[in-house]
């Protein structure tokens, strides 16, 4: 068995908690760029239900509210809940 003190322990797990903040914050840059938002491109979306706006890729056919869930067919005239 390893014998490990209070200090050694507290040492590994803030140096593991420091790599798991490091990689959340990668991952959270890499992730941001990915994802380039052109309002002038996407289609703005309102939902009927709880009428909290937002953002759909252009080439989505079918969109969810990130709020409430509700599911909303777009179309390429006004469909529901365009704004």
């Amino acid at each position: 068995m390893i014998q490990v003190t209070a200090s050694e322990g507290l040492l590994v797990y803030l140096a593991v908690m420091g790599v798991a903040l490091g990689a959340a914050v990668i991952w959270d840059g890499w992730r941001s760029r990915r994802q380039h938002w052109q309002v002038s491109e996407d289609r703005l979306m309102r939902c009927p239900r709880c009428s909290c706006t937002f953002i759909v890729v252009r080439t989505v056919r079918e969109a969810n509210c990130p709020r409430c869930g509700v599911q909303q067919m777009v179309g390429k005239r006004g469909g529901r809940g365009r704004v």
